[in-house]
């Protein structure tokens, strides 16, 4: 059951687009980063990095005009998005991680 579902998500990330809903909360959270729903959303049409990390959350590398932001993500309910937990401006490692794998 749990490898079927991560092979989804897998084959979700390689042949689509990565979807996000976004709760008032985290609206809110990214707000006082700086940023909005839809340049976040804008900036994962893009090229991206996609790496797991702890708790079954994902960090999204991608780039909105010359602005590398980290998005922070768990699976959702269905396998068609993503749920967003915050999204911010990529600290130095997350900057260099992001421009060695994203050509």
């Amino acid at each position: 059951m749990f490898f079927s579902y991560f092979i989804g998500f897998f084959l979700l990330w390689v042949f689509m687009k990565i979807r996000v809903k976004w709760t008032k909360k985290a609206e809110q959270h990214i707000a006082r980063h700086g940023l909005s729903r839809s340049q976040v959303n804008q900036a994962l049409k893009g090229k991206k990095f996609v790496k797991r990390t702890t708790h079954n959350r994902y960090l999204i590398l991608c780039s909105y005009y010359g602005r590398i932001l980290a998005v922070i993500a768990e699976p959702y309910k269905d396998m068609f998005y993503m749920k967003g937990i915050t999204a911010r401006d990529a600290n130095d490692k997350e900057k260099r991680l992001y421009k060695k794998k994203v050509k």
